[in-house]
């Protein structure tokens, strides 16, 4: 575990490398913590109201996590996240430069919710991998990660695998992301993982996981249906490029898809 306020980097990166996760600790302030909070309880709440699906997806084994999606549209205390530059030194150092948002979703793990199946996020690469990464996930810890509260479980050293694991998982050598909130945590999209149990009666365990990929790779969002014209200048031209977008884009890509239409 790495602390942003007194960690090497480079040791940082060597265990994102040899493991396939590196955490870094006390990055959030309280208050962005705070901020983040109730964005997260504002989207939920407007979200539900609009009837938007949150709970009973199809790889969740029961209906008591909440699963929110495209943050960076919904609340600008989730574009930051995306934006940190500690964030994506991990993020080039996996891809490279040129690369995308592939999506940006919330997880909030209820009490009792079982694990989700064991995957890797570069699951849709046909296997045997080549010895780098198509995909990195930068996890952020809006509360404490426990083994107890369903914190991430993942089997370390899985990135040198050149495959994906079996989905009903229970490898003898995984373990759970364990970190304070206002951590982050870097996975390599060829690591094994899954959200973990929930063994406890009284705790939410709030994950948001911004999802980076090679740039040549489709977006899980393609993001340009759903900017609408009253975000177009809430973007940086920086996060408009890794939304795989270009200043003067959106238009006529708007336009492309009504003519489609």
């Amino acid at each position: 575990m790495f602390n942003a306020k007194a960690f090497d980097l480079s040791d940082a990166l060597s265990a994102f490398d040899e493991e396939g996760v590196a955490i870094v600790t006390n990055v959030l302030l309280p208050a962005e913590l705070q901020d983040i909070r109730d964005a997260v309880e504002e989207v939920i709440a407007t979200d539900r109201a609009r009837g938007e699906q949150l709970t009973g997806f199809s790889y969740d084994p029961d209906d008591r996590n909440i699963r929110i999606r495209d943050l960076v549209l919904k609340h600008e205390a989730f574009r930051g996240l995306v934006e940190n530059p500690l964030a994506l030194t991990f993020v080039e150092h996996a891809l490279g430069e040129d690369f995308r948002l592939s999506n940006f979703s919330g997880n909030v793990t209820g009490p009792g919710s079982r694990r989700m199946y064991m995957h890797a996020d570069q699951g849709f690469v046909p296997a045997p991998w080549p010895p780098y990464p198509f995909a990195i996930n930068i996890g952020w810890a809006i509360d404490d990660f426990t083994f107890e509260n369903g914190g991430t479980v993942y089997v370390p050293g899985s990135n040198h695998k050149s495959h994906g694991p079996a989905p009903e998982g229970g490898y003898p050598d995984e373990k759970a992301i364990e970190c304070p909130a206002g951590s982050f945590f870097a996975i390599d999209g060829r690591t094994w993982h899954q959200t973990g149990d929930n063994l406890t009666t009284d705790q939410s365990r709030t994950g948001l996981f911004a999802y980076y990929v090679r740039s040549f790779l489709i977006l899980q969002r393609p993001w340009y249906r759903f900017v609408s014209p009253e975000l177009e200048g809430k973007f940086t031209p920086s996060l408009w490029n890794m939304m795989g977008m270009d200043i003067g884009e959106i238009p006529t890509l708007r336009s492309s898809k009504a003519d489609a239409s």
